[in-house]
C-alpha cells in the first residue's frame, strides 16, 4: 500500500484490544463502497471518523479540471477523519474508495458513547492524532527550510515503510510531485541525483530505496537533523487509559 503523503501513525487496530475494536465496529455505521465511490467531499460538515475494515481509501482534492489529486492512502485497520469529528470543522479533503471497501463511520455522538465504555479508544485515537500532527509539523518545516532533494529523500523514507534495508515505494514521479507540491521535472531531477549517489533506483513500478540506513545518513549530513519517523514511537509508547 502506497501512502502518498505519509501522515504518520500506526493503524488504529494495532492500538486496540479485541473487545474495544469490536465495540467501535458495533457502535458505528457500517458502509460498503465500490471502487471509485466518494465517501464524502471537501467542505461537508457531516463529519465522522472512518475506520477501514477492508479495502483502501484515498484522501485528496479535485483540481480545477475535475481530476482527483490524492494526498494519502489508507488500508485496512487505519482510521481517518478523526480531526474533523472532534473539531466540528468542515472536511478539508474528499475521500474516495480505491478498491471495494468496507468501513465503519462514527460521528461525535457515537464516539462519545463508545469511549465512555471503552476509554482505550480515546487514548488510541489521541495517539494517532498526536503522531500525525508531529510529523505534519516536521513536513511543513521541511518545506520552509530544506532543499528539495532532502525533502524528497525524507518523503521516500517515510513512504517506504519500516524496512531496515531495501524497500520499494509504489509511487511514480507524478504522485511524488503531488505529495510534495512540486513539479514532475523537479522530482525527476532530484531522483536523478539520489540515483547517481546509488541511494535509490527508479523502476517502472516506482522507486526502490537501496538502504534506508544509508539514506538516513545522507539526510543527516545535509541537514544536521535526524529524520523523525513514525516508527520511532510505536504502539508500546501509547499511554494506556486507566
Amino acid at each position: 500500500m502506497a501512502k502518498l503523503f505519509y501522515v504518520g501513525a500506526p493503524p488504529l487496530s494495532a492500538l486496540l484490544e479485541t473487545d474495544a475494536l469490536a465495540a467501535l465496529r458495533n457502535a458505528g455505521r457500517a458502509e460498503d463502497h465500490a471502487a471509485g465511490d466518494l465517501l464524502y467531499r471537501r467542505g461537508e460538515s457531516d463529519c465522522s471518523m472512518v475506520f477501514i475494515d477492508s479495502g483502501e481509501i484515498e484522501l485528496g482534492n479535485f483540481d480545477t479540471a475535475g481530476k482527483f489529486q490524492p494526498t494519502a492512502r489508507f488500508g485496512a485497520g487505519y482510521c481517518f477523519g478523526e480531526s474533523a469529528m472532534l473539531s466540528g470543522l468542515a472536511r478539508t479533503f474528499s475521500a474516495r474508495a480505491v478498491t471495494a471497501s468496507s468501513v465503519v463511520s462514527c460521528d461525535a455522538e457515537c464516539y462519545r458513547v463508545v469511549v465512555a465504555e471503552h476509554p482505550a479508544i480515546a487514548a488510541a485515537v489521541t495517539h494517532v492524532m498526536a503522531q500525525r500532527l508531529q510529523l505534519l509539523l516536521e513536513f511543513v518545516d521541511d518545506l520552509r527550510t530544506q532543499p528539495f532533494n532532502v525533502q524528497l529523500a525524507k518523503a521516500l523514507l517515510n513512504v517506504s515503510g519500516n524496512h531496515e534495508f531495501e524497500a520499494a515505494v509504489a509511487a511514480g514521479t507524478e504522485e511524488l510531485a503531488v505529495m510534495l507540491g512540486a513539479s514532475p521535472v523537479a522530482v525527476t531531477q532530484a531522483l536523478g541525483r539520489l540515483e547517481r549517489e546509488r541511494l535509490v533506483l527508479r523502476t517502472p513500478d516506482g522507486v526502490r530505496v537501496h538502504d534506508r540506513g544509508l539514506l538516513t545518513q545522507w539526510i543527516q549530513r545535509r541537514t544536521a537533523r535526524a529524520p523523525v519517523m513514525a516508527a520511532d514511537a510505536g504502539p508500546a509508547e501509547m499511554p494506556r487509559a486507566q
